[in-house]
């Protein structure tokens, strides 16, 4: 109720503040001169006091009420200054949290594309096991400066039984105003095809990850290798309508320790085509349709 009260009162002044000031000088001047002529015409108004006892009456009644209006200005005053203050500290924690954006090690995936499914011939020592991955660097022609980092997943099958392989090159770029100084793959998900295989988690096999130091713009050329005995695997990324569809999950951190965790899904075909989604989890059966 008081509230209320409040409310109405602030909006009768605002409403007819300028009016309200009026009358108040107004009476200031016209009080004492109607004072002064009634008791100028004592006879026709017999009193019991003065006219200065008058005067200090109604001057008193004035200095309350102005009093109360001045109140009232000093109140909506300070309202309107608490929700300027309050509007500032708001915009402040927009922009703090705009420029903490900017620090956070983020990646994104450019340049990708795929190679035609592969016979598995040549035998690793480094093969990971069934539903594990393990990362290795590897040199692109003769030069050492031009470093691959390799990401070796095996889906299905024990070493001695992979028949096929995939390859899905692409590079990662910081797209943050840090330095980057490490990129942990913590899994690989083969993204799973209704009706032709499940979603399948792929676990780091070992504590390593990509090592560099990534500049605002730098990037690191990756690799991703699919391992497979399944046929249907085969099947699924020779078809234009399915493809590959993997999702990595990454923890980055910058030289000063800050971390980030996202999701970078790529769905690509044979003929080019793909789409990388940023941040967004797996749709809860973990299965995507085939046209």
């Amino acid at each position: 109720m008081k509230m209320k009260g409040r409310i109405f009162v602030k909006k009768i002044f605002a409403k007819y503040k300028w009016l309200l000031i009026a009358l108040l000088m107004i009476s200031m001047i016209a009080v004492p001169i109607v004072v002064n002529i009634l008791f100028k015409f004592s006879s026709a108004f017999p009193a019991e006091w003065s006219a200065g006892d008058a005067l200090s009456y109604v001057s008193g009644f004035q200095a309350l009420f102005g009093t109360v209006i001045l109140g009232i200005i000093t109140v909506e005053q300070g309202q309107d200054a608490q929700k300027v203050n309050e509007r500032l500290s708001e915009e402040n924690n927009k922009l703090q949290k705009i420029m903490a954006q900017k620090l956070l090690p983020v990646v994104k995936m450019t340049n990708p594309s795929c190679k035609p499914t592969e016979p598995y011939c040549t035998k690793l020592f480094y093969m990971p096991q069934c539903k594990c991955f393990r990362i290795a660097r590897s040199y692109r022609g003769n030069s050492a400066q031009h470093e691959i980092n390799d990401v070796l997943v095996n889906i299905d099958s024990s070493v001695e039984e992979i028949k096929h392989i995939k390859t899905v090159e692409f590079s990662l770029q910081n797209i943050s105003e840090s330095i980057i100084r490490h990129i942990q793959i913590d899994s690989v998900d083969i993204v799973g095809f209704e009706g032709k295989t499940e979603l399948v988690t792929c676990q780091n096999s070992g504590q390593g990850g990509i090592g560099a130091l990534l500049a605002m713009g730098d990037s690191v050329d990756v690799s991703l290798k699919l391992y497979a005995n399944n046929a249907i695997y085969k099947e699924i990324w020779d078809n234009d309508l399915a493809g590959v569809d993997v999702v990595m999950h990454l923890t980055n951190t910058t030289i000063s320790g800050t971390t980030f965790s996202e999701y970078i899904e790529v769905r690509m075909q044979n003929n080019g085509h793909y789409h990388i989604n940023y941040g967004e989890s797996l749709k809860q059966t973990g299965q995507a349709k085939v046209d």
